[in-house]
């Protein structure tokens, strides 16, 4: 008796793939598609699908069943300190910022 898995990458990415060419074809600039823990990662180029990401995984989570973050593509990313900058006109209180560029995300620390 051979074991199928109940998932597979390839078939998650099929999945994915089929969603954004119903939803954005022309604009979805998937970058890769990784597992990370029990999350899927969704890496973008484009702006419009980073900035529409929190509906997109509401769908993909729909679709395929699992937890999904999408992130911007290291290409669409700002440079360390343009980001400190913006972050600190943006937010006022920042006592320190961290930043995990492996992931594309800041961590905000704020005075209480």
């Amino acid at each position: 008796m051979s074991s199928k898995p109940l998932f597979s990458l390839d078939r998650l990415r099929q999945d994915i793939a089929r969603y954004f060419s119903v939803v954005n074809p022309i604009e979805s600039g998937v970058t890769k598609i990784e597992f990370e823990g029990p999350r899927i990662a969704i890496y973008t180029k484009s702006g419009n699908v980073f900035s529409s990401r929190d509906q997109i995984a509401k769908d993909l989570v729909t679709l395929i069943k699992k937890r999904v973050v999408i992130r911007p593509d290291e290409s669409i990313r700002m440079e360390k300190e343009e980001a400190e900058e913006k972050i600190r006109q943006t937010i006022r209180g920042v006592q320190g910022l961290v930043f995990n560029e492996l992931m594309g995300e800041v961590v905000v620390e704020i005075a209480s």
